[in-house]
């Protein structure tokens, strides 16, 4: 039976936006905004259900305006990458450069998503009545997430994203998730923000590898562009060591230092490949990428099933 063009349009409308939306990259926000929500149930307070669902919604639309951001700035240097070393988790999507779609849109995108995320900020502190700091705790996600990328800021061009991107999900979103829960800050949230946020930035720092030519000759002055590749391996093989160090000091801490086995392990395999230069080479280097982003993944769900014991 033929498809109708109709039907055909609309699905392929739908692939490209869930290319451009990086569907499986917003667990990078949602994990730790979980672990947050998870650190607030562990203090004993009662958790809302309807605050923890609109947290999320606007910690997606603030992730999908930095995504859509970065489709749209980046396009020089996401084109000049070079195809034969093409990575799953760098370089974009490439669906402005293929032709899918119009990069105006595409910059346009981000401007729905970032007044949802307004909205349902409005809506957690006059209705919810989450506090005070609601609406600056979500701004500042917006300029950590959408500046990352956008002019005139465009913080990753000064050496400061990947700073931000440790702040934002490292600290931030956990840090937001207690307190539209509770109208307060959490020590203890703040310290495990050390391994999640070393974790994060180990993440950036590998992906940046693969777009590393194509970022300097396009003047992307990121931190592995600053540093160049074997100083940017050594900044990488630190945060993985931050991350093991401070996972174990903390679970020790709580009494549960089993649940250190799979990121001591992880962490150990990630910084075989860094001293062992496979960084360098594109298949072991996406193998890299991959591991890294799982390890972030661990230690935020062993910190969340700590919090369950």
């Amino acid at each position: 039976m033929k498809i109708p063009g109709s039907v055909s349009s609309a699905c392929f409308t739908i692939r490209v936006i869930c290319s451009l939306s990086r569907l499986p990259f917003l667990t990078v926000g949602i994990l730790p905004f979980l672990l947050g929500t998870m650190i607030a149930v562990q203090d004993g307070f009662l958790i809302s259900v309807p605050v923890f669902f609109l947290g999320i919604a606007g910690t997606i639309c603030i992730m999908l305006a930095a995504y859509y951001a970065g489709e749209y700035y980046d396009q020089i240097e996401d084109g000049l990458g070079n195809p034969a070393e093409k990575s799953r988790f760098a370089g974009g999507s490439l669906v402005i450069q293929k032709g899918l779609v119009n990069p105006e849109k595409v910059r346009r995108a981000t401007i729905p998503v970032l007044l949802v995320a307004l909205v349902i900020g409005l809506v957690l502190w006059l209705i919810c009545q989450t506090g005070p700091l609601t609406l600056p705790l979500g701004l500042l996600g917006m300029a950590g997430g959408y500046l990352y990328s956008a002019q005139p800021v465009r913080w990753v061009t000064r050496g400061l994203g990947e700073l931000w991107i440790a702040f934002c999900y490292g600290w931030l979103a956990p840090a937001a998730a207690y307190y539209l829960q509770t109208g307060d800050f959490s020590v203890w949230q703040t310290m495990i923000s050390i391994p999640v946020a070393a974790s994060i930035s180990a993440v950036i720092i590998i992906n940046e590898f693969p777009d590393y030519y194509a970022d300097k000759k396009a003047g992307k002055r990121n931190l592995l562009v600053r540093f160049g590749l074997k100083k940017g391996a050594i900044l990488y093989g630190l945060c993985i060591i931050i991350t093991v160090l401070f996972s174990g000091i903390l679970l020790g801490y709580i009494s549960a230092p089993l649940l250190l086995a799979p990121v001591l392990i992880g962490g150990s395999i990630l910084l075989f490949g860094i001293q062992k230069g496979l960084y360098l080479y594109p298949d072991f280097r996406e193998k890299m990428c991959c591991g890294t982003i799982l390890l972030f993944c661990l230690v935020n769900i062993i910190f969340i099933t700590a919090g369950m014991r």
